[in-house]
């Protein structure tokens, strides 16, 4: 009976120590995968990060190339119409 106890804890302590192995295992390789999506978030951020001052940018060139095409179109519009009308008047002077 003492011996058969003895086999009986020693199989369950060798239980043990493979589930605590496989445990530990495991934890190691979610601990890795835990750094790495941390990591992963890192370098989106610091990516977003570049975008919107991208995306800022080139909104200004935009707002820039609409400022220009809205002046050179008024002054088109300028050359093609003078503000005064000429009359008999004025083309005499």
């Amino acid at each position: 009976m003492k011996r058969e106890r003895e086999q009986r804890r020693n199989q369950l302590e060798d239980e043990m120590a493979a589930l605590q192995k496989e445990f530990e295992g495991e934890r190691n390789v979610l601990k890795g995968k835990i750094e790495s999506l941390e990591q992963l978030v890192k370098d989106q951020a610091k990516r977003i990060e570049a975008l919107s001052a991208q995306q800022e940018k080139a909104y200004e060139k935009v707002q820039d190339i609409a400022n220009k095409a809205v002046s050179g179109a008024g002054e088109r519009h300028n050359q093609r119409w003078p503000s005064e009308p000429r009359t008999a008047a004025s083309k005499e002077e």
